[in-house]
């Protein structure tokens, strides 16, 4: 396959295959260090951290909400939706 050749142009292109986990172990360290530079000394960074509070997390942060229903399929159980919402926010 042509794609596999190693010649000048590929021959410092990684041509082996760990896994994902032991490249993201390997190089964790450097990409958290390279991320937080980037969202704190780049315009885009610094937007896109704020469209990330805004428009995922919430001013709130993550928030639950159960719509479990009765044996019927239809009606809301008010009550285990109550208690497991409950229960998650003691958590």
């Amino acid at each position: 396959f042509s794609a596999a050749a190693t010649d000048r142009l590929t021959s410092n292109w990684a041509s082996y295959g760990t896994g994902i986990n032991a490249d993201l172990e390997r190089a964790l360290q450097v990409l958290i260090a390279r991320s937080r530079d980037w969202a704190m000394n780049t315009d885009m960074g610094r937007r896109y951290i704020t469209l990330v509070q805004d428009n995922v997390v919430g001013p709130n942060g993550p928030t639950l909400q159960v719509r479990a229903t009765l044996a019927d399929g239809q009606t809301p159980d008010d009550a285990a939706n109550n208690a497991i919402e409950t229960a998650w926010w003691d958590w």
